[in-house]
């Protein structure tokens, strides 16, 4: 032939490809990738593609590569913002929860400066194996409460803070842990919502955990009980990643891992250099462009992805198209 016309498909992997068109796709496992990012121009972050688009419709946008930053992101999934806030109680010193947003009355029979401490929470003055009550705790909240509220702090009190709660553990399959936390105020409720699991974090390291329920948010005011979604999770694992002086940060754990923990792959597809492949000559009988979806609601586990370059290529002529893949943390 002396000239071949044809739209060059590049991606991760070959498929399968014919004389007139070449069609080279590939991708990536949805399930284990599914967060997909545009890059920017300019240096501006890139875009998450939520909800992401099916490869096949009739309206899949192909963007050019000059509007993007030269690179395309598949990432693990990443908990939304949103959905992870989450407020820590408040407790007014007897050991109860109270209301965060305006202290409770004052009990007829208690003076200026004193603290109300004859009520607890109910079921939270067990400490051992006969308080596993997690879902009344959860919801539990003063009757009567005195004044001072406060809103809890959790800090670790020391290094190699995570211990076994041996009372706990009589109980066959009951994985509990506790840290020792410098002291707070004592609430003895806890938490619990089989479709909202917590994640614990450490401020130092951004290291987090996922927590079932939580038995006590801090017993007398220097323990905080709780039960990890993983029942093999041992105190020595949680203390690789929390020391004396950590903030432990509470928050929902959502769907996904957060920002600093998540894996991705990034491929480095270019910007076609204001519409040439190279300098010297104008491969391109127009701009290149990138196409990605998933593959609908069949039973494919598939991301697919390719880069379009509609190139012309002369009798005697090579064309190399050079890419890059990277992985890393999604942060870096």
């Amino acid at each position: 032939f002396n000239v071949l016309r044809l739209f060059l498909h590049v991606p991760f992997f070959i498929l399968w490809s014919t004389v007139s068109e070449m069609k080279i796709r590939g991708g990536v496992r949805t399930s284990t990738l599914p967060d997909v990012y545009m890059s920017n121009p300019n240096g501006l972050p890139s875009i998450l593609q939520k909800p992401l688009q099916n490869f096949g419709g009739k309206v899949c946008a192909s963007p050019v590569l000059s509007s993007t930053g030269g690179y395309s992101i598949f990432a693990e999934a990443v908990a939304a913002a949103s959905d992870t806030g989450f407020d820590l109680p408040c407790g007014d010193g007897s050991g109860k929860q109270v209301d965060c947003l305006k202290p409770s009355p004052k009990p007829n029979n208690s003076t200026s400066g004193q603290t109300h401490r004859s009520g607890s929470c109910e079921g939270a003055d067990n400490m051992a194996a006969n308080s596993l009550n997690v879902e009344s705790r959860s919801t539990c909240r003063a009757n009567e409460a005195g004044t001072g509220v406060q809103r809890l702090e959790l800090v670790v009190a020391q290094n190699n803070p995570c211990k076994t709660s041996v009372n706990h553990h009589k109980i066959p399959g009951n994985n509990v842990l506790y840290f020792v936390l410098k002291p707070t105020i004592t609430i003895g409720c806890g938490y619990y919502d089989g479709k909202k699991p917590l994640l614990f974090t450490s401020s130092r390291t951004g290291v987090s955990f996922a927590v079932k329920s939580v038995m006590h948010w801090s017993w007398k005011g220097t323990k905080l009980f709780f039960n990890p979604v993983d029942g093999q999770l041992t105190s020595e694992d949680v203390n690789t990643n929390f020391a004396e002086g950590d903030s432990i940060t509470v928050s929902y754990a959502g769907e996904g891992k957060q920002f600093e923990e998540s894996f991705a792959l990034s491929f480095v597809h270019g910007t076609d250099r204001n519409g040439k492949e190279v300098i010297e000559k104008d491969w391109l009988r127009a701009p290149s462009r990138i196409r990605y979806g998933d593959t609908g609601q069949g039973a494919r586990d598939y991301t697919v992805f390719t880069v379009i370059a509609p190139v012309t290529i002369n009798s005697g002529e090579t064309f190399v198209k050079r890419q890059y893949m990277i992985t890393d943390l999604l942060q870096n």
